[in-house]
Order: structure tokens, then C-alpha cells, then sequence
């Protein structure tokens, strides 16, 4: 129950947390139990790190290098990744997109480009991102 409580006040998902005690000769009680337990499981967790998957829609974007950094800058300020890049006539970019702002991003695209930028979807994609803890709580900043 211990651990289950860190596990709980953590909001984590899908994890495994043991912790396996090995008697000294001291005996520490119900409360010391619990106490060692749940601090040891909160310390396994901190030092494994903790980590969110989030889904993203692959967008190939075609455009002409004109639009390169307005799309570049609009990308990196919205925290999207740039998978690859290749540099030809035009340029391709593959951008991971949250499934969520697909739209938005497209939307964009189409308009920063007066229409020109070839904007399709390729597939899905896990992408990770690691997150910090303060205080046993994770801060999504």
C-alpha cells in the first residue's frame, strides 16, 4: 500500500515500482515499514525518471525556401519536433504534430505559405518526452 500511495500522489500511469527490504535485525515497526517503503519507492521513481508518450501525427510540409524561417520559427515556438529535413528545389520537412493540434498546425502552414506549401499526413508516432519532478509532483512547465 505504500508504494501504491507514491504511485497514486505521483499521478503516474503504466509502471512498476518494487521494493524489496532486507532485514538487518532492526525492527522498525508498522510505521517504520510504511515510512521506508514509501520513501524508497518515491526515491526509485526520481532516480528513473519519469516520462509522458505522446502521440503525434507525421505532416510531410513541402515548401519553397522563402517560407523556411517563418515555418521554422513557428515550429520550434510551438514546441513541435522537426523529425528530418531535406534540402532540394524545395525544401521537405517531417514534423511530429500532437494529434490534437493536426489541425491547427496544417491550418497554418497552408496560410503562412499563401497556399503553396504541400502539407500531407504520413502516419503516427510515440514521441517521448521527460518530465520533472518537484517535491514528488511532476511540473508539466
Amino acid at each position: 500500500m505504500p508504494v501504491l500511495e507514491v504511485i497514486k500522489k505521483m499521478e503516474l500511469r503504466n509502471v512498476v515500482v518494487v521494493v524489496t527490504r532486507y532485514f538487518g535485525g532492526t525492527l522498525l515497526g508498522a510505521a517504520g515499514l510504511i515510512r521506508a517503503y514509501g520513501k524508497s519507492a518515491a526515491m526509485g521513481i526520481e532516480a528513473a525518471g519519469v516520462v509522458r508518450k505522446k502521440l503525434c501525427r507525421q505532416i510531410n510540409v513541402i515548401l519553397e525556401y522563402q517560407y523556411l524561417g517563418k515555418i521554422q520559427n513557428y515550429i520550434s515556438n510551438r514546441g513541435y519536433m522537426i523529425k528530418d529535413v531535406k534540402y532540394a528545389q524545395d525544401v521537405e520537412m517531417l514534423v511530429l504534430v500532437p494529434v490534437k493540434e493536426t489541425d491547427r498546425f496544417t491550418d497554418y502552414i497552408r496560410e503562412a505559405t499563401n497556399g503553396e506549401a504541400l502539407v500531407e499526413e504520413t502516419g503516427k508516432e510515440y514521441v517521448t518526452e521527460s518530465l520533472k519532478l518537484d517535491n514528488g509532483h511532476i511540473n508539466d512547465r
